[in-house]
């Protein structure tokens, strides 16, 4: 799940906030210090202006390449699927056994 941060005005700087919050997280001297360290936080990030209007979602694409998630996706899949077929094996042999 991915958290929303916000980074808003505030009396001493700029704050993260995270979405549904009311308090600050953290709050930093300059905008830039604020931005850099949600976009190290979370993937999802919206910047507000001076007046607090929200104006733009953050650049920041996902670390992970979806082509190589895909890929891990279908190898745990097919991974669970043996060990299933493994344990249904191994059941219905004790099964007969008893």
């Amino acid at each position: 799940m991915t958290k929303t941060l916000h980074v808003e005005p505030h009396a001493d700087g700029w704050a993260i906030r995270r979405e549904g919050s009311k308090r600050a997280a953290s709050i930093y001297k300059s905008k830039q210090d604020a931005i850099d360290e949600a976009n190290k936080l979370s993937f999802d990030v919206v910047i507000h202006g001076k007046t607090g209007q929200p104006f733009r979602r953050s650049p920041v694409p996902p670390s992970i390449d979806p082509k190589k998630l895909r890929q891990a996706v279908r190898e745990v899949r097919a991974a669970s699927l043996k060990l299933r077929v493994r344990a249904s094996t191994r059941n219905q042999a004790s099964a007969r056994g008893k």
